[in-house]
Protein backbone atom coordinates (compact mmCIF):
# COMPACT_ATOMS: atom_id res chain seq x y z
CA UNK A 1 0.00 0.00 0.00
CA UNK A 2 1.51 3.30 -1.02
CA UNK A 3 1.77 6.34 1.23
CA UNK A 4 -0.61 8.33 -0.99
CA UNK A 5 -3.23 5.55 -0.86
CA UNK A 6 -2.94 5.35 2.95
CA UNK A 7 -3.39 9.10 3.26
CA UNK A 8 -6.50 9.05 1.06
CA UNK A 9 -7.99 6.13 3.00
CA UNK A 10 -7.32 7.91 6.27
CA UNK A 11 -9.04 11.09 5.11
CA UNK A 12 -12.07 9.15 3.90
CA UNK A 13 -12.34 7.22 7.17
CA UNK A 14 -11.96 10.33 9.33
CA UNK A 15 -14.50 12.26 7.25
CA UNK A 16 -17.02 9.43 7.46
CA UNK A 17 -16.60 9.01 11.20
CA UNK A 18 -16.86 12.75 11.85
CA UNK A 19 -20.05 12.89 9.80
CA UNK A 20 -21.43 9.91 11.69
CA UNK A 21 -20.45 11.49 15.04
CA UNK A 22 -22.12 14.75 14.10
CA UNK A 23 -25.34 12.91 13.28
CA UNK A 24 -25.11 10.76 16.39
CA UNK A 25 -24.43 13.67 18.76
CA UNK A 26 -27.22 15.70 17.16
CA UNK A 27 -29.60 12.80 17.63
CA UNK A 28 -28.47 12.36 21.25
CA UNK A 29 -29.03 16.03 22.02
CA UNK A 30 -32.43 15.91 20.33
CA UNK A 31 -33.57 12.93 22.42
CA UNK A 32 -32.06 14.42 25.57
CA UNK A 33 -34.24 17.54 25.19
CA UNK A 34 -37.43 15.99 23.84
CA UNK A 35 -37.51 12.44 25.21
CA UNK A 36 -38.07 11.26 28.75
CA UNK A 37 -36.63 7.80 28.04
CA UNK A 38 -33.36 7.91 29.98
CA UNK A 39 -32.25 4.46 28.79
CA UNK A 40 -32.32 5.41 25.10
CA UNK A 41 -30.42 8.62 25.79
CA UNK A 42 -27.80 6.71 27.82
CA UNK A 43 -27.31 4.16 25.05
CA UNK A 44 -26.98 6.92 22.49
CA UNK A 45 -24.35 8.64 24.66
CA UNK A 46 -22.42 5.33 24.90
CA UNK A 47 -22.51 5.06 21.11
CA UNK A 48 -21.17 8.61 20.86
CA UNK A 49 -18.30 7.74 23.18
CA UNK A 50 -17.48 4.60 21.16
CA UNK A 51 -17.44 6.60 17.96
CA UNK A 52 -15.14 9.15 19.60
CA UNK A 53 -12.77 6.40 20.79
CA UNK A 54 -12.74 4.84 17.31
CA UNK A 55 -11.97 8.20 15.74
CA UNK A 56 -9.12 8.79 18.16
CA UNK A 57 -7.76 5.28 17.60
CA UNK A 58 -7.68 5.66 13.80
CA UNK A 59 -6.00 9.06 14.10
CA UNK A 60 -3.38 7.71 16.52
CA UNK A 61 -2.66 4.66 14.32
CA UNK A 62 -2.20 6.78 11.21
CA UNK A 63 0.08 9.20 13.06
CA UNK A 64 2.32 6.32 14.10
CA UNK A 65 2.54 5.08 10.50
CA UNK A 66 3.40 8.55 9.20
CA UNK A 67 6.09 8.91 11.85
CA UNK A 68 7.56 5.53 10.90
CA UNK A 69 7.54 6.40 7.21
CA UNK A 70 9.33 9.68 7.88
CA UNK A 71 11.99 7.87 9.91
CA UNK A 72 12.49 5.36 7.10
CA UNK A 73 12.86 8.17 4.57
CA UNK A 74 15.33 9.94 6.82
CA UNK A 75 17.40 6.75 7.04
CA UNK A 76 17.73 6.53 3.23
CA UNK A 77 21.28 7.61 2.37
CA UNK A 78 21.21 10.74 0.19
CA UNK A 79 23.69 11.56 -2.55
CA UNK A 80 25.80 14.24 -0.92
CA UNK A 81 27.47 17.05 -2.81
CA UNK A 82 30.79 15.33 -2.20
CA UNK A 83 29.74 12.07 -3.86
CA UNK A 84 28.16 14.04 -6.73
CA UNK A 85 31.39 15.90 -7.43
CA UNK A 86 33.36 12.70 -6.99
CA UNK A 87 31.23 10.99 -9.65
CA UNK A 88 31.71 13.92 -12.05
CA UNK A 89 35.44 13.91 -11.35
CA UNK A 90 35.72 10.20 -12.14
CA UNK A 91 33.69 10.67 -15.31
CA UNK A 92 36.00 13.47 -16.48
CA UNK A 93 39.06 11.39 -15.65
CA UNK A 94 37.67 8.44 -17.58
CA UNK A 95 36.82 10.67 -20.56
CA UNK A 96 40.27 12.29 -20.50
CA UNK A 97 41.92 8.87 -20.33
CA UNK A 98 39.90 7.63 -23.31
CA UNK A 99 40.69 10.78 -25.32
CA UNK A 100 44.38 10.32 -24.54
CA UNK A 101 44.25 6.76 -25.85
CA UNK A 102 42.50 7.92 -29.00
CA UNK A 103 45.05 10.69 -29.50
CA UNK A 104 47.94 8.23 -29.10
CA UNK A 105 46.41 5.90 -31.67
CA UNK A 106 45.75 8.76 -34.10
CA UNK A 107 49.25 10.17 -33.56
CA UNK A 108 50.83 6.81 -34.43
CA UNK A 109 48.59 6.58 -37.50
CA UNK A 110 49.48 10.09 -38.68
CA UNK A 111 53.21 9.44 -38.28
CA UNK A 112 52.95 6.19 -40.22
CA UNK A 113 50.79 7.54 -43.02
CA UNK A 114 52.09 11.09 -43.44
CA UNK A 115 55.84 10.75 -42.80
CA UNK A 116 56.58 9.86 -46.46
CA UNK A 117 54.89 13.08 -47.62
CA UNK A 118 55.71 15.61 -44.90
CA UNK A 119 58.82 16.90 -43.23
CA UNK A 120 59.26 15.69 -39.67
CA UNK A 121 58.47 19.14 -38.29
CA UNK A 122 55.25 19.22 -40.31
CA UNK A 123 54.21 15.77 -39.05
CA UNK A 124 54.66 16.99 -35.49
CA UNK A 125 52.75 20.16 -36.33
CA UNK A 126 49.89 18.13 -37.78
CA UNK A 127 49.64 16.09 -34.59
CA UNK A 128 49.76 19.28 -32.54
CA UNK A 129 46.96 20.74 -34.67
CA UNK A 130 44.82 17.67 -33.94
CA UNK A 131 45.41 18.17 -30.23
CA UNK A 132 44.48 21.86 -30.50
CA UNK A 133 41.32 21.01 -32.45
CA UNK A 134 40.33 18.57 -29.72
CA UNK A 135 40.62 21.28 -27.09
CA UNK A 136 38.67 23.95 -28.98
CA UNK A 137 37.72 24.91 -32.52
CA UNK A 138 38.68 28.47 -31.56
CA UNK A 139 42.36 27.51 -31.41
CA UNK A 140 44.52 28.74 -34.26
CA UNK A 141 45.91 25.90 -36.39
CA UNK A 142 49.31 26.10 -38.04
CA UNK A 143 49.25 25.29 -41.80
CA UNK A 144 51.49 22.51 -43.11
CA UNK A 145 52.45 21.56 -46.67
CA UNK A 146 52.87 18.17 -48.32
CA UNK A 147 55.52 17.30 -50.90
CA UNK A 148 52.87 17.40 -53.63
CA UNK A 149 52.26 13.68 -54.05
CA UNK A 150 49.03 13.58 -52.03
CA UNK A 151 45.80 14.60 -53.73
CA UNK A 152 42.84 16.35 -52.17
CA UNK A 153 41.13 12.95 -52.06
CA UNK A 154 43.95 11.61 -49.90
CA UNK A 155 43.61 14.53 -47.52
CA UNK A 156 39.84 14.19 -47.40
CA UNK A 157 40.25 10.54 -46.46
CA UNK A 158 42.80 11.57 -43.84
CA UNK A 159 40.34 14.04 -42.35
CA UNK A 160 37.58 11.42 -42.30
CA UNK A 161 39.80 8.79 -40.69
CA UNK A 162 41.00 11.14 -37.96
CA UNK A 163 37.58 12.68 -37.29
CA UNK A 164 35.93 9.27 -37.06
CA UNK A 165 38.13 8.40 -34.05
CA UNK A 166 37.00 11.53 -32.21
CA UNK A 167 33.36 11.54 -33.36
CA UNK A 168 33.81 14.83 -35.21
CA UNK A 169 30.94 15.97 -37.36
CA UNK A 170 31.53 16.19 -41.09
CA UNK A 171 31.79 19.98 -41.12
CA UNK A 172 34.42 19.86 -38.37
CA UNK A 173 36.52 17.36 -40.33
CA UNK A 174 36.23 19.44 -43.49
CA UNK A 175 37.16 22.69 -41.76
CA UNK A 176 40.12 21.05 -40.03
CA UNK A 177 41.69 19.74 -43.23
CA UNK A 178 40.99 23.04 -45.04
CA UNK A 179 42.81 25.01 -42.34
CA UNK A 180 45.74 22.62 -41.95
CA UNK A 181 46.37 22.17 -45.69
CA UNK A 182 45.29 25.50 -47.18
CA UNK A 183 47.52 25.19 -50.26
CA UNK A 184 46.43 21.69 -51.25
CA UNK A 185 42.74 22.42 -50.48
CA UNK A 186 42.64 25.96 -51.90
CA UNK A 187 40.33 25.02 -54.81
CA UNK A 188 37.70 23.40 -52.56
CA UNK A 189 35.12 25.05 -50.32
CA UNK A 190 34.49 23.64 -46.86
CA UNK A 191 31.01 22.43 -47.79
CA UNK A 192 32.35 20.69 -50.89
CA UNK A 193 34.97 18.95 -48.76
CA UNK A 194 32.31 17.89 -46.26
CA UNK A 195 30.13 16.32 -48.95
CA UNK A 196 33.06 14.40 -50.43
CA UNK A 197 35.00 13.19 -47.42
CA UNK A 198 34.26 9.54 -48.29
CA UNK A 199 34.53 9.85 -52.05
CA UNK A 200 35.97 6.80 -53.79
CA UNK A 201 38.79 7.02 -56.31
CA UNK A 202 42.44 6.40 -57.00
CA UNK A 203 44.27 7.35 -53.81
CA UNK A 204 47.21 6.69 -51.53
CA UNK A 205 45.44 7.22 -48.20
CA UNK A 206 42.40 4.98 -48.07
CA UNK A 207 39.37 5.22 -45.85
CA UNK A 208 39.92 3.36 -42.58
CA UNK A 209 36.53 2.51 -41.11
CA UNK A 210 36.85 1.26 -37.50
CA UNK A 211 34.84 -1.63 -36.15
CA UNK A 212 31.81 -0.64 -34.12
CA UNK A 213 32.83 0.35 -30.59
CA UNK A 214 36.55 0.54 -31.46
CA UNK A 215 38.83 3.32 -32.66
CA UNK A 216 41.98 1.47 -33.73
CA UNK A 217 43.11 1.65 -37.35
CA UNK A 218 42.98 -1.44 -39.52
CA UNK A 219 44.91 -0.04 -42.50
CA UNK A 220 47.53 2.65 -42.93
CA UNK A 221 48.20 3.58 -46.52
CA UNK A 222 49.03 2.13 -49.83
CA UNK A 223 52.69 1.69 -50.62
CA UNK A 224 54.35 4.83 -51.91
CA UNK A 225 53.82 5.13 -55.65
Amino acid sequence: MTSKFRDNSFLIAISSLMTLMFVAISATLFFAFYSSDVVIVARMMILDVLLLITLFGIYHYNSQNISGSVMEEENIPAITSLSYHEIRKRYREKTDELNEKRLNVVSDYVQLVMSPYLKESDVNMLINNINLWLESEDNILIPVTTDGRLTTLDLRHLAWNIGERFNWKGIKRALFIKLVFPIEMRELEVETIRRNLRQNGNCIIELDIPEKGFFEFSISSRPTQ
